[in-house]
């Protein structure tokens, strides 16, 4: 898994390297889709990469050998998302046609096709517990679904425009979803409940993903920006605004350390300690996803192919390794500092008004009631940014 970001400091030039992590070369260029690759996805063994093209086909493929494994004629309309289940038995796909179908890896058989949404069906993503499966919609809802009867679990009504991307925390309790209505909600599995909504992309959010430990998740936008968030509190952390167009996807290494992202024409690595990129393909754009075991790297493109990256470890050759400096520039949400100033903030001004309030009031002065309520509206935002995270 691969996490996005973008970074704020002071005046800082952040140009420190991954150690321990090289680039080494492109392994596989992988050819046979007749349109747009739109979806790739590593087998949870890490021996197979499933592709999901706008030719309404899926493809399996050999990672070792590059060979084609085969071809499902899958949909009737463009594959948009797939996504393999965690004992890796499951493959489920989304796509334009509005339905949802789950696909017996082994015999490449189909298990069931669900008539999920009323519009296209753009993301899908499998519960940890390998028991749920999600689905994100143009036609801007999430829904549930019980993997094993098909059945669907809940719908959420959870945006004012279309659900671009959606990904579970790794301990399957938290649901992430992007849109195009520019936001970021995070919503409780269990109950359907929203968490909270973020909003900080100036264009729509294409692509959501959580960090191997859950603490963290990255967004990738048509704003040409990542960011990386905390998701106890929603707090921004920093934003990488490094692209020349789009971010269509975002992946986090499997140790966390490394986030992938795939623009419009190019596809970077970023240390997501630093923020510092550490290295670019040129070419090659939309979709990327990591191997189990981090080694490895898959892109799908708009040229109708799938490349194959390989990221070796090497601790005796950290030269080859290619950095980008770049300004950071501070942010009011960023988690180390201002989330201890604002309800310090809060604070004083609620102990202002109460005591002037309630003076005011004692003296008969008819300004006190209004002051004192505006005692009470500081202290429900305090309540806010305590207990929810955000203001």
């Amino acid at each position: 898994m691969l996490v996005a970001a973008t970074v704020p400091h002071n005046s800082r030039k952040c140009c420190k390297t991954l150690e321990n992590i090289a680039i080494a070369e492109q392994i596989h260029t992988l050819q046979g889709h007749f349109s747009s690759v739109n979806s790739v996805a590593f087998s949870p063994d890490g021996k197979i990469l499933a592709s999901g093209s706008s030719d309404k086909t899926i493809k399996l493929w050999d990672v070792i050998t590059g060979g084609r494994i085969c071809t499902i004629e899958a949909h009737s309309d463009s594959v948009r998302s797939v996504a393999f289940s965690t004992d890796g038995k499951i493959l489920a796909s989304g796509s334009s046609d509005k339905t949802i179908t789950l696909w017996d890896v082994t015999t490449g058989g189909r298990i069931r096709t669900i008539d999920a949404h009323p519009d296209s069906v753009r993301s899908v993503a499998f519960n940890p517990d390998g028991k749920t499966l999600a689905s994100g919609s143009y036609d801007k809802t999430i829904k549930l679904w019980d993997v094993t009867t098909g059945r669907k679990i809940r719908t959420i009504q959870a945006h004012s425009s279309w659900v671009n991307s959606v990904a579970f925390s790794p301990d399957g309790k938290t649901l992430a979803s992007g849109s195009h209505d520019k936001t970021i909600k995070l919503w409780d599995v269990t109950t359907g409940r929203k968490i909270r909504t973020i909003k900080v992309h100036s264009s729509w959010v294409n692509s959501v993903a959580f960090s191997p430990d859950g603490k963290t998740f990255a967004s990738g936008s048509h704003d040409k920006t990542i960011t990386l968030w905390d998701v106890t509190t929603g707090w921004q952390i920093y934003t990488i605004q490094t692209h020349s167009d789009w971010v269509c996807s975002v992946a986090f290494s499997p140790n966390g350390k490394i986030l992938a992202s795939g623009g419009c024409g190019d596809i970077k690595l970023w240390d997501m300690t630093t923020g510092a990129q550490i290295h670019a393909f040129q070419g090659h754009s939309f979709s990327v996803a990591f191997s189990p075991d981090g080694k490895i790297l898959a892109s799908g493109s708009g040229d109708k192919t799938i490349k194959i990256w390989e990221v070796a470890s090497l601790p005796s050759v950290t030269s080859n390794i290619t950095t980008t400096s770049f300004s950071v520039q501070p942010t009011h949400s960023q988690v180390s500092q201002s989330s201890f100033d604002m309800p310090i903030l809060w604070c004083y001004l609620l102990l202002l008004f109460v005591f002037f309030g309630f003076v005011s009031f004692v003296s008969g002065f008819v300004v006190g009631f209004v002051v004192c309520v505006m005692g009470i509206g500081c202290c429900w935002r305090f309540y806010r940014w305590f207990w929810r995270g955000k203001i």
